[in-house]
């Protein structure tokens, strides 16, 4: 499973990989005034009268929300998190991931086999919607499964629960194994859920419901 599991990450890497901060619209140059031909126009003699004196008004207060973040704590949707003795595989995943992500798996106490093994970073496209990341993020996903040689199986829209964004889950399918996955998309933040015991998509996403809450404040 932990084959898998790697073939996942290297998957969701290169969907993520795909954006970049520096893609910007190009912002067009001002016509400068001096290559306007024409006759000169006539300066006036006087002063235009001023505006007359109106009350002062404030505008309303915009405060913004404050964006989410994503951490990975000891405890999420009732299951602890393993250290790097008791799931050494997290490691190798963690030190391969994306700069900025966060790996962590997450079991039964005194299990030493995880339940599940999250991915968490900031929205790496934060000025678009979460439909337009996601579907950058499956599209992403099939070529680095394809590219290992991976199978990537029927994408599935699922409810994403009183946390919004966008919820799609799918089965990565490589060496003879299963590996039932959810990843979900809102304007902040990225989160993978790989169900590791885990039989159906369903499973899974109703895992990445109990778990997000505690991975995204």
């Amino acid at each position: 499973m932990v084959g898998v599991i790697a073939v996942g990450t290297v998957a969701v890497l290169g969907a993520t990989g795909a954006f970049s901060s520096d893609d910007k619209d190009p912002v067009a140059k001002p016509t400068s005034s001096s290559q306007t031909s024409g006759p000169p126009t006539t300066r006036p003699t006087s002063p235009a009268p001023a505006p007359p004196d109106l009350p002062t008004t404030r505008p309303p207060s915009t405060t913004s929300a404050p964006k989410r973040t994503v951490d990975t704590p000891d405890r999420a949707g009732g299951l602890n998190k393993m250290s790097d003795d008791a799931y050494p595989a997290q490691k190798s995943l963690r030190d391969g991931a994306r700069p900025g992500s966060k790996v962590a798996a997450y079991g039964a106490s005194g299990s030493t086999t995880p339940s599940a093994v999250v991915m968490v970073m900031a929205n790496p496209a934060p000025g678009q919607s979460p439909m337009t990341t996601m579907d950058q993020i499956i599209a992403g996903m099939r070529e680095g499964a394809d590219e290992k040689s991976a199978d990537l199986g029927a994408v599935r829209e699922m409810g994403a629960g009183s946390m919004g964004g966008v919820l799609r889950c799918t089965t990565i399918k490589s060496g003879g194994k299963a590996l039932p996955t959810c990843v979900w998309a809102d304007a902040d933040t990225v989160g993978v859920v790989y169900g590791i015991n885990d039989k159906t998509l369903d499973e899974t996403a109703a895992q990445t419901l109990r778990l997000r809450p505690d991975l995204e404040k």
